[in-house]
Protein backbone atom coordinates (compact mmCIF):
# COMPACT_ATOMS: atom_id res chain seq x y z
CA UNK A 1 0.00 0.00 0.00
CA UNK A 2 2.84 2.39 0.86
CA UNK A 3 4.53 1.75 -2.48
CA UNK A 4 1.26 2.52 -4.28
CA UNK A 5 1.04 5.85 -2.46
CA UNK A 6 4.66 6.60 -3.33
CA UNK A 7 4.03 5.87 -7.02
CA UNK A 8 0.91 8.06 -6.96
CA UNK A 9 2.84 10.90 -5.30
CA UNK A 10 5.68 10.69 -7.84
CA UNK A 11 3.18 10.64 -10.72
CA UNK A 12 1.37 13.70 -9.30
CA UNK A 13 4.66 15.60 -8.89
CA UNK A 14 5.73 14.69 -12.44
CA UNK A 15 2.35 15.82 -13.82
CA UNK A 16 2.55 19.16 -11.99
CA UNK A 17 6.14 19.71 -13.15
CA UNK A 18 5.31 18.91 -16.79
CA UNK A 19 2.28 21.19 -16.73
CA UNK A 20 4.39 24.02 -15.30
CA UNK A 21 7.10 23.46 -17.92
CA UNK A 22 4.48 23.58 -20.68
CA UNK A 23 3.07 26.86 -19.30
CA UNK A 24 6.56 28.36 -19.10
CA UNK A 25 7.29 27.38 -22.72
CA UNK A 26 4.01 28.87 -23.91
CA UNK A 27 4.74 32.11 -22.02
CA UNK A 28 8.25 32.21 -23.58
CA UNK A 29 6.82 31.73 -27.09
CA UNK A 30 4.21 34.45 -26.54
CA UNK A 31 6.91 36.81 -25.28
CA UNK A 32 9.11 36.14 -28.35
CA UNK A 33 6.20 36.55 -30.78
CA UNK A 34 8.39 35.28 -33.64
CA UNK A 35 6.05 35.06 -36.65
CA UNK A 36 6.33 38.25 -38.68
CA UNK A 37 8.98 40.35 -40.39
CA UNK A 38 12.31 41.01 -38.68
CA UNK A 39 14.77 43.57 -40.05
CA UNK A 40 18.52 43.77 -39.40
CA UNK A 41 21.16 46.13 -40.76
CA UNK A 42 21.87 43.64 -43.53
CA UNK A 43 18.49 42.21 -44.49
CA UNK A 44 15.02 40.92 -43.67
CA UNK A 45 13.97 37.64 -42.05
CA UNK A 46 10.30 36.70 -42.47
CA UNK A 47 9.01 33.98 -40.16
CA UNK A 48 5.60 32.47 -40.84
CA UNK A 49 3.59 29.67 -39.28
CA UNK A 50 3.06 28.91 -35.61
CA UNK A 51 4.80 30.36 -32.58
CA UNK A 52 7.48 27.65 -32.69
CA UNK A 53 7.96 26.85 -36.38
CA UNK A 54 6.91 27.19 -40.01
CA UNK A 55 8.19 28.57 -43.31
CA UNK A 56 10.80 31.34 -43.47
CA UNK A 57 12.38 33.66 -46.04
CA UNK A 58 15.73 35.37 -45.59
CA UNK A 59 16.88 38.22 -47.86
CA UNK A 60 20.35 39.73 -47.35
CA UNK A 61 21.75 41.68 -50.30
CA UNK A 62 21.82 39.23 -53.21
CA UNK A 63 21.35 36.22 -50.93
CA UNK A 64 17.85 34.74 -50.98
CA UNK A 65 16.98 31.73 -48.87
CA UNK A 66 13.77 30.02 -47.88
CA UNK A 67 12.80 26.89 -46.02
CA UNK A 68 11.44 25.80 -42.65
CA UNK A 69 12.28 27.20 -39.21
CA UNK A 70 11.73 25.62 -35.82
CA UNK A 71 12.48 26.58 -32.24
CA UNK A 72 13.90 24.24 -29.62
CA UNK A 73 14.62 25.97 -26.33
CA UNK A 74 16.80 28.95 -27.15
CA UNK A 75 17.99 27.55 -30.47
CA UNK A 76 16.42 28.31 -33.83
CA UNK A 77 16.92 25.83 -36.66
CA UNK A 78 16.76 27.09 -40.22
CA UNK A 79 16.38 24.25 -42.73
CA UNK A 80 16.72 25.67 -46.26
CA UNK A 81 14.55 24.22 -49.01
CA UNK A 82 17.75 23.71 -51.03
CA UNK A 83 20.14 20.87 -50.26
CA UNK A 84 22.09 23.03 -47.80
CA UNK A 85 22.73 21.71 -44.32
CA UNK A 86 20.31 23.10 -41.68
CA UNK A 87 21.71 25.88 -39.49
CA UNK A 88 21.37 25.93 -35.72
CA UNK A 89 21.39 29.46 -34.36
CA UNK A 90 21.47 30.74 -30.79
CA UNK A 91 18.43 32.92 -30.16
CA UNK A 92 18.72 35.77 -27.70
CA UNK A 93 15.76 37.83 -26.51
CA UNK A 94 16.69 41.45 -25.80
CA UNK A 95 13.21 42.83 -25.22
CA UNK A 96 9.86 43.21 -26.98
CA UNK A 97 10.48 43.30 -30.72
CA UNK A 98 14.24 42.72 -30.54
CA UNK A 99 16.09 39.41 -30.90
CA UNK A 100 19.61 38.30 -31.72
CA UNK A 101 20.65 35.34 -33.86
CA UNK A 102 24.15 33.92 -33.80
CA UNK A 103 25.47 30.94 -35.69
CA UNK A 104 26.75 29.74 -39.06
CA UNK A 105 25.76 32.15 -41.80
CA UNK A 106 24.21 34.69 -39.40
CA UNK A 107 26.94 35.89 -37.05
CA UNK A 108 25.75 38.19 -34.25
CA UNK A 109 22.76 39.62 -36.12
CA UNK A 110 20.28 41.78 -34.24
CA UNK A 111 16.76 41.82 -35.66
CA UNK A 112 13.98 44.27 -34.88
CA UNK A 113 10.36 43.45 -35.52
CA UNK A 114 8.60 45.36 -38.28
CA UNK A 115 5.71 47.16 -36.64
CA UNK A 116 3.64 48.40 -39.56
CA UNK A 117 0.07 47.26 -40.10
CA UNK A 118 0.55 46.20 -43.72
CA UNK A 119 -0.31 42.56 -44.35
CA UNK A 120 1.69 41.06 -47.24
CA UNK A 121 -0.47 39.31 -49.83
CA UNK A 122 0.68 36.11 -51.45
CA UNK A 123 1.91 36.62 -54.97
CA UNK A 124 1.73 34.06 -57.73
CA UNK A 125 5.08 32.99 -59.15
Amino acid sequence: MASLLLVAAVAAIAFIWLRGAQRNRLAWLKKLNLPGQWRSDSGVLTLEGDMDGGPYRLVEGTRREQGQWSLNGNQMKLAPASDEKPKRLDLRYFGPGEIGLDGPGLRARIYRRETDNVVPLKTSR
